[in-house]
């Protein structure tokens, strides 16, 4: 019978949070929600955030360019021992029925859809739309966007970005305003450009370009979609015959500490080996875990045998830094093949 002490200590954590695409950088765990899902918290601790809302669509016709999601952004966040729901923003439509971008949410912080160009049934979002022929572009939100560029006489605005508001009409139609970078990733990326307004062909007008992933807005053809992650959508294409382009999603990250997990730091297993080794054997096993983290955090301790049935243990407060060495039964383990190990919570 083989009774497992070499463990990979990878398995024995008991991680901070769960939920989404988990990825690691350096000593942190970041979580990526591209579509919504849970952010399970298994401790108090503060994490860092970015919330980005879906980009709104661009006009038909001569509309204006969609404007981007709004784009939020925290550190020292504080979350608590719980399950949080999390909500990505879809992008708002470019036609027949233009929309505004969806809202994306984690805890108390709502990011909000960006305005479609077409002002139906309004410019207003995230960062504003671009105003189509001689309409005023869209308000956005102030810490989470920009305003959508005016239009003039024969062309469009370009719908407003995180970083910047969008172009207003002049000599063409007005590109969309820029986005801003954040490396919560890991690495740096842009997030929330706005899309270019659509221009009129039968006046031999250009047409504005979508920034940060924003898309372009049509001359005598469709707006494109938005390209970026939580972008503005496409412009509005030219006379009423096309459509702008669609907004796209939003995305929420969220990022903490791999230090704030709790660890099996050691596990002891009796009988021995050579004294258990035919037939059906009761195992005590102790397990020691250490809080690594800064603050109290509440985990459940268990363990899994190959066999057998395994006694347990109610939830444990465990202070920053402390540990706690906790007994097990393994009753009925079969010989032969065996192993146990801390298991993850």
């Amino acid at each position: 019978m083989t009774l497992e002490n070499n463990y990979d200590i990878k398995s024995l954590t008991t991680p901070a949070a769960t939920g989404g695409t988990v990825t690691t950088s350096g000593n942190y765990r970041i979580h990526t929600f591209t579509s919504s899902g849970t952010f399970t918290v298994n401790k108090a601790m503060n994490v860092e955030y970015l919330v980005v809302a879906g980009g709104g669509g661009g006009g038909e016709g001569t509309g204006g360019g969609g404007g981007a999601g709004g784009m939020l952004t925290g550190a020292n966040f504080p979350v608590t021992s719980q399950a949080y729901p999390i909500t990505v923003g879809t992008g708002g439509s470019g036609g027949p029925s233009m929309t505004n971008g969806g809202n994306s949410t984690f805890s108390t912080i709502t990011a909000i859809g960006g305005g479609n160009g077409e002002g139906f049934p309004s410019y207003n979002g995230g960062s504003g739309g671009g105003g189509r022929w001689g309409q005023v572009g869209g308000t956005g939100i102030s810490g989470q966007g920009n305003r959508g560029g005016n239009g003039n006489s024969y062309r469009s605005g370009g719908g407003g970005g995180a970083g910047s508001a969008g172009g207003d009409a002049g000599s063409t139609s007005g590109n969309g305003g820029a986005g801003l970078s954040s490396s919560i990733s890991g690495s740096p990326v842009t997030y929330a450009g706005g899309g270019g307004g659509g221009a009129d062909s039968f006046r031999g007008q250009a047409a504005g370009t979508g920034t940060d992933g924003g898309g372009n807005g049509g001359y005598a053809a469709w707006g494109t979609n938005a390209t970026g992650i939580g972008c503005g959508g496409g412009g509005g294409a030219n006379n009423g015959s096309y459509y702008g382009g669609n907004g796209s999603a939003g995305i929420v990250i969220i990022r903490d500490l791999s230090s704030e997990d709790v660890t099996a730091t050691g596990m002891i297993i009796t009988p021995s080996e050579a004294s258990c080794r035919t037939g059906i054997c009761t195992i005590d096993v102790s397990v020691t875990w250490t809080n690594n983290g800064l603050s109290t955090s509440s985990f459940v301790p268990s363990i899994t045998a190959s066999s057998g049935t395994v006694s347990t243990h109610p939830s444990q407060n465990l202070a920053a830094g402390a540990s706690v060495t906790l007994p097990f039964t393994v009753s009925g383990m079969i010989a032969g093949t065996c192993s146990i190990c801390p298991n993850p919570n």
